[in-house]
């Protein structure tokens, strides 16, 4: 008896294993989240998607003045999975320009929408990288 148990936990674990990383060992909850389906790149039958509402982040004057004044303009660029309603998700700051201005810039970002990216014209998951430019001396 106990060994069956193990065999069967074993086979159970090698076939999760053997699963494209986008399924990987998904519990119910999972399925229902935005990452339980395939996320594309962009390229080949992957249309990319299309911005339609990009507001940029807005600094108070205190996190200006504590900005690098050697540095007027910079960019945080980020990285997110753009889902199939257009909603940025998982939004990850792959270069930054600060602590306090990737918070914000990432904070924009939450509130940007997309045209979502398309496959053989329907619509899929993407992950891509976007350009966040702060402008220190406006």
């Amino acid at each position: 008896m106990r060994r069956t148990r193990l065999r069967t936990a074993a086979v159970a674990l090698v076939a999760c294993l053997m699963q494209p990383a986008f399924v990987l060992c998904q519990n119910d909850a999972a399925k229902d989240s935005p990452e339980a389906e395939k996320v594309y790149h962009v390229g080949g039958h992957v249309k990319p998607p299309r911005a339609i509402e990009t507001p940029g982040p807005t600094l108070t004057e205190e996190e200006k003045k504590k900005a690098d004044k050697s540095q007027h303009t910079g960019v945080a660029v980020l990285e997110m999975i753009v889902t199939t309603d257009g909603k940025p998700h998982n939004i990850k700051v792959v270069k930054s320009f600060g602590k306090d201005l990737d918070k914000r810039a990432v904070e924009a970002v939450k509130t940007w929408r997309f045209d979502p990216a398309t496959k053989d014209g329907k619509p899929v998951m993407v992950k891509i990288s976007v350009e966040v430019t702060f402008h220190l001396d406006q």
